[in-house]
Order: C-alpha cells, then structure tokens, then sequence
C-alpha cells in the first residue's frame, strides 16, 4: 500500500484505503464536534497540543526509564484532537491532484 523512496506514495489501493478511513472518521467527528462553537474546539485543540508537546520534551529530558509521564493519557487525548483537527483541516482544503 506504501510505495516510493525518498518519499511515500500511497498505491491506488493505500489511496482507497485512507480515502475510506478519512470519510469513516469524518461522519461522527463532524456530527460530534458540530454541537460545539467552533472558536471552543479550536482553542481546546491548542491547548491540548501544547500539553503534548510539553509532556514529549518532559519525556525527552527525563529519558526513557523515567516514570514520569508513563501513564500515557495526555498523548491519548492529544492524538484524538491531533486526529479531529486533522481531519476538519483537510475537509476545509481544496483537494489537489499529485502527479
């Protein structure tokens, strides 16, 4: 599903694939996220950004064998409104073709 060198490409099936995945997640987060100002969800996705990147540069000063940060629950939450905003992101891009 992956192919290329230097840099990825996605094969037609790979495109298929994260197209499906793209619309599945799309639906519920659209219907989700809508029942909320916009402005709102905005700054709670800064905000939770900030809280990862903070807790990334804590795990990398701490090391890996440190037991600060193990629990892994920022990250999640982080990862989902990474994933949202991802998504509201791409919906609001005019799609372009790559040759």
């Amino acid at each position: 599903m992956i192919g290329g060198d230097a840099e990825l490409d996605l094969t037609t099936d790979g495109e298929t694939l994260h197209a499906s995945l793209r619309e599945y997640i799309a639906g519920p987060t659209a219907r989700l996220l809508g029942q909320f100002d916009p402005a709102d969800v905005e700054t709670t996705v800064r905000t939770l950004r900030a809280i990862a990147d903070r807790a990334a540069d804590e795990l990398v000063v701490a090391g890996p064998d440190s037991s600060r940060g193990r629990s892994g629950l920022g990250c999640a939450a982080c990862a989902v409104a990474r994933t949202q905003t991802q998504t509201q992101t791409q919906a609001r891009r005019p799609r372009r073709s790559v040759a």
